[in-house]
């Protein structure tokens, strides 16, 4: 008698087949085989964690490292670990104390208070926006006309850079070349050196100029501070992160009218309501993977030193172990405990400032524009599935 096949391993990533729920497939693994093997696109394999305990668990982990250049970490490309290695001094693959040093000097510049001096800005921003579509023609597109600039205009405004005609704010196609993708990320690196190499010399009351004063009062003397404090990634992936959150979030409320309303009769529902579409929607599926510089033994399985870690944040936000009927959107849900914004030395830092721009764009929106719907059917618009941050490209409205 033969023996049987093994089973077949799934490919990573685990493709979403609709907008507003999360993979079958994750949730079939953790209830069959929580931690389990995967394939990365280019052939290495990793364990896949599905369950929110273990994913919690190992983003905190001393021995879950977020280092890039160890050989052995499941990059989603190998164009990515190319592209990394020749850039060496990013913020993100620094593993504490290192780390934390650099993470120490942005923190003030992110956090909560310095959110909310921001939010009279964004809440002028938003409504010079909504103004803009009123007057317009309809239908408008909501990814450019809203959900796009908003975040760009106020990390440029923290940032004190200008806006204007710069290619890099727009959102590259998940079929761009490679090279363009990099000739695209090497625009912002350059604009925001010279901004930064400008503040040093005519200082001012602005983000940059402080940071640059935090490094040198630290007595660092590395040029390319920009990856150190990690500048390229909230002008990047952040600020794309959050145009994602709110057009999704806005076709998510299309699809919850009563829901919708609530928000809108009560505005002091918009922070819990956030917190809910953050862990919902959970755009940024595939941006906290891990490499093990250490054995680690987790839910029976022993993950050996140098084996990669993919951790979806999507299959933890969806587990009901962790939240009672995952799989509904629910703005009255305590969702503190999601993993969107991550764990540990990398949660993301720029989370406070996601948060605040949110709560301030999705109530004003139906607020200002109560019958606002979609002008093409849902089935037709052009999400882009596999991307970091998972995002639809455009989404005609009218009213």
């Amino acid at each position: 008698m033969s023996e049987a096949a093994a089973p077949a391993v799934p490919t990573f990533p685990i493709p979403r087949t609709c907008p507003f729920a999360s993979s079958a497939e994750y949730a079939e693994l953790r209830d069959q085989e929580p931690i389990s093997r995967i394939r990365m696109p280019h052939g290495t394999e990793a364990w896949l964690i599905t369950k929110h305990e273990h994913a919690r668990e190992l983003l905190v982990h001393p021995d879950a490292s977020k280092n890039f250049f160890r050989p052995g970490y499941p990059a989603m490309a190998p164009q990515q670990s190319a592209f990394i290695r020749k850039n060496e001094g990013l913020l993100v693959p620094m593993d504490p104390p290192e780390h934390s040093v650099y993470r120490r000097m942005l923190a003030p510049e992110l956090s909560v208070p310095a959110a909310n001096r921001l939010r009279p800005y964004v809440e002028q921003l938003v409504a010079e926006h909504i103004d803009r579509m009123l007057a317009g023609e309809r239908p408008v597109d909501l990814v450019a006309a809203f959900a796009l600039p908003i975040p760009a205009l106020t990390i440029c405004h923290l940032l004190g850079i200008p806006y204007e005609g710069q290619r890099f704010f727009q959102i590259p196609p998940l079929d761009t070349p490679y090279e363009e993708r990099r000739a695209i990320q090497g625009e912002v690196r350059e604009c925001l050196a010279e901004h930064m190499a400008d503040r040093v010399r005519n200082p001012r009351d602005d983000m940059l100029s402080r940071l640059a004063q935090r490094y040198h009062d630290a007595g660092f003397t590395d040029p390319d501070t920009l990856n150190r404090l990690g500048l390229n990634v909230l002008l990047g992936g952040g600020r794309l992160a959050v145009t994602a959150m709110i057009s999704l979030g806005v076709l998510a409320l299309f699809e919850h009218p009563e829901q919708r309303a609530e928000l809108v009769a009560d505005p002091g529902l918009a922070p819990g309501a956030v917190e809910e579409m953050i862990r919902w929607l959970s755009v940024s599926d595939t941006s906290t993977n891990r490499i093990a510089t250490a054995d680690i033994e987790i839910g029976g399985v022993l993950i050996k030193d140098g084996d990669g870690m993919v951790i979806p944040n999507d299959s933890a936000n969806h587990d009901p172990d962790q939240f009672d009927r995952p799989e509904d959107l629910d703005l009255h849900r305590d969702a503190k405990s999601h993993l969107a914004f991550g764990d540990g030395p990398h949660q993301c830092i720029g989370q406070h400032l996601c948060r605040m721009i949110l709560e301030v764009a999705y109530p004003a929106l139906f607020q200002r524009i109560p019958g606002m719907r979609l002008a093409e059917p849902m089935e037709g618009l052009p999400f882009e599935y596999g991307a970091v941050p998972f995002t639809v490209r455009s989404a005609m409205v009218t009213w």
